[in-house]
């Protein structure tokens, strides 16, 4: 039978072992999946992709400040008969893809929030995109995308 002595130091050695794990191992798995919802529909290239056409599919995936901020440019820019600010599509910050090699990874970033990079070719050409996640009640939705050239928030920050 052990003695006081060993039980602590067995206490010790799993305190330590819990502590020392990697924090994407505690993620919630649905933050996961939710992006491999999204990106499932670029697996053929002329599959239509994810589509953010309309309201109620922006707040399907962004978080409702960064959806109006989309919905409300492209009212806009079709009032004005002119572009809109987002003129490719932003899960994969491009407007035409042949993608091979898609890989997520998903750590959290915080209470009720992740960050995932996700890193794919896309007609041979390396892409990594670093997408920041929120819990909402809704479910987990994106609340910015980062690209090599900039963000999607940083799109309507001038405005």
């Amino acid at each position: 039978m052990p003695g006081a002595r060993e039980i602590f130091r067995l206490f010790l050695l799993g305190a330590l072992a819990l502590a020392s794990a990697d924090p994407a191992a505690a993620q919630d798995p649905a933050a996961r999946k939710f992006l491999d919802g999204i990106y499932a529909a670029y697996a053929t290239p002329n599959s239509p992709g994810t589509r953010i056409n309309s309201k109620a599919l922006l707040d399907r995936y962004f978080t409702p400040a960064l959806a109006a901020l989309i919905d409300r440019d492209a009212r806009q820019a079709k009032l004005k008969n002119e572009p809109r600010e987002l003129n490719g599509d932003p899960f994969i910050d491009a407007q035409d893809w042949d993608m091979k090699g898609l890989m997520i990874d998903v750590r959290e970033a915080g209470r009720e929030r992740a960050s995932a990079t996700v890193k794919f070719a896309n007609f041979g050409e390396a892409r990594e995109l670093r997408l920041d996640l929120v819990k909402t009640a809704a479910g987990w939705r994106i609340d910015d995308i980062q690209w090599r050239e900039g963000s999607l928030r940083r799109l309507y920050a001038k405005r």
